[in-house]
């Protein structure tokens, strides 16, 4: 795989941080979502082939997410579920919300484009 190619497939929303892959997971198995198994699917799949040439982390491990339009708005309906529980009492945000708020960003993109 060259750089270029490399650099398209990770460009595209449905391609995925392995890291926000196992967030996501880790959620839809605590509300025992059947949509869990979209997630593990995709990082069962294993990660984008990288460049002979690649020096990259860990992060920059990404996977390909296949599901359809209802599954995707399942899956951001419970992040946005999680967002909203990870606000503290008095209204002010954590560190998990605005991951949470992040991988919404992230999966409602995705969603778009279905």
């Amino acid at each position: 795989m060259t750089s270029e190619e490399y650099k398209n497939i990770c460009s595209k929303v449905s391609t995925f941080r392995v890291s926000d892959l196992e967030d996501t997971l880790s959620l839809l198995q605590q509300k025992r979502s059947s949509e869990a198994s979209i997630v593990a699917t995709a990082i069962s799949q294993g990660t984008v082939e990288k460049p002979a040439k690649h020096k990259g982390s860990s992060i920059s491990e990404f996977c390909v997410v296949t599901c359809t339009l209802e599954e995707a708005t399942s899956i951001v309906d419970f992040l946005i579920e999680a967002e909203a529980s990870a606000v503290s009492k008095t209204g002010q945000s954590t560190a998990a919300a605005g991951r949470f708020a992040d991988l919404v960003n992230k999966w409602a993109s995705f969603r778009s484009s279905l």
